[in-house]
Order: structure tokens, then sequence, then C-alpha cells
């Protein structure tokens, strides 16, 4: 700063004040050039560096900071779903049903608020089982009202049913370049990213966890794994849940039967 001071007073006062503000203009196009990240400054003995660099490490810490709070509520999730299975193992008929239900409904729109990033994507999550000869959404979220309930996949003809039947599972960032993949017509949305995972228990198939997002590219490798530790921490559960459906629809059987014979 003393060294400006000698400089401008050298000159004349009229002369001074047109130096001193051409001066504050360059000084602020400087510092925007610099915060922009165009230019490294050396002005009057201070030395501004562009902001790049700290650019990049603050990006990276960002990251960091996503990811292990992400990490953290996978964990959490997971945990609530061990605990929840230990502690509904031996619930029994309606009481079984009804808490199974209220956990899918705190469960699935955890998820997708875990893995949604961007603001203008949207996600549809279910999970799928064997209906006899066809996949059905056991529980969804993110499908319109009974939009779910209608779904029926193919195992030959769609990406989730090729999931079920060999063990695999099945992403894909970009499914306007899967000339094989069929689109529901009826969907109200375009879905451009899908992934699907099975959902197996002793070496069983049970079911699907389907997931899918508008925009394309919309997961990522933690998000696969993430999903993949969901997956498997259902297969317990969705097993039990697969045996009382089957034992329920059984005792309808025997009653419609039993009352066509009175």
């Amino acid at each position: 700063m003393e060294e400006i001071n000698n400089f401008l007073s050298n000159f004349p006062p009229f002369l001074k004040y047109i130096l001193l503000t051409l001066l504050i203009v360059l000084l602020i196009v400087i510092i925007i050039r610099v915060a922009t990240g165009k230019s490294n400054v050396s002005f009057w003995g201070f030395k501004m560096e562009n902001n790049r660099e700290v650019e990049k490490i603050q990006t990276q810490f960002d990251e960091l900071n996503e990811h292990s709070q992400l990490k953290s509520q996978v964990l959490k999730l997971l945990n609530q779903s061990i605990i929840t299975y230990s502690v509904w193992e031996n619930l029994q008929g309606k009481e079984f049903e009804k808490n199974v239900q209220r956990f899918y409904n705190f469960f699935l729109p955890g998820i997708i608020s875990l893995i949604t990033k961007q603001r203008d994507n949207s996600h549809r999550i279910a999970v799928f089982h064997d209906a006899g000869g066809y996949l059905k959404v056991l529980h969804g979220f993110g499908y319109y009202p009974n939009g779910g309930e209608e779904l029926k996949l193919g195992f030959r003809e769609s990406k989730a049913g090729e999931c079920f039947t060999k063990g695999e599972t099945y992403y894909n960032p970009d499914l306007s370049q899967d000339p094989s993949f069929n689109r529901n017509i009826e969907s109200s949305k375009e879905y451009n990213s899908l992934l699907c995972i099975p959902i197996v228990f002793n070496e069983q198939s049970l079911g699907v966890l389907n997931i899918d997002g508008v925009k394309k590219n919309s997961f990522n490798k933690d998000d696969i794994d993430y999903l993949t530790f969901f997956a498997n921490s259902l297969a317990p559960l969705l097993n039990k849940e697969l045996k009382y459906n089957e034992i329920l629809s059984q005792v309808e059987v025997y009653y419609e039967e039993k009352e066509k014979s009175s």
C-alpha cells in the first residue's frame, strides 16, 4: 500500500484520482479473473493464485463428505432391516403382514432418498416376486396409484426376468442403447437407467430389487454396491413373507372349495 501512495504522489491531484480509479477497476478485473480460475497474478507484491486447485480440494471434500454421510445412512438402514427381521421372526398372521408393510413403507422411500443425486431426476423402486409365470410387484415406491399392481414382467421378455432367472445383477446406464429392452408404453415417464439385483436366499432366487431412473447414468458403483447390500438384507424377510403368502393362499383356496361343496 505504501508503494502505491509513493507512486501516486508524483502526479497532480486530478490525475491522481484518475489513476486511482483505474487501479481500482484493474484490481476488480484481476479479482474476478482469479475467482473464475482464469489467471495467476502478482500485483504490487500481492500474489493471487487462481482458485482451481482450491476448488478441486473443496470438490473432493464435498464428495468424501457426501460419501461418508451416505455410507452412514446406508449402514443405519441396513442395521434397521436386520433388527426388523430379528424382531419379527416370530410374528404370525396379520401382525406380521401389517409390520412388513410398515417396514417397506419406510425402507423403499429411504433408499430413493439416499441414491437421488439430481433434483430433476426421479426413481422408482420395486420388489418383484414370482407370481406364477411372470414377475409381479410385491412392494413398490414411485409408481402411480395401481400402476405397480398392474405391472407384469415376463421372465424372457424383461431384464428383471433375466435377472431373476440367471441370478445375476443387470445394470444399463443408457437404455436407449439397448435394442432388446422393451419399454412400458403405458409409463408416464421415460426411464433411461435400469438396475436389477436378484434377491437370493439359500442360493434360490426369491425376487428382484428393481430400480430405474429418468436420467442416464443414474447409478454409480457405490450405489450398486449399497443396493446389493439392501437386496441381500431383504432376502430373509422376503423368504418369510412369501411362505406366509403361500400359506394364506392355501387357506383361502381351502375355504373356497369348502364353501362350494357345502
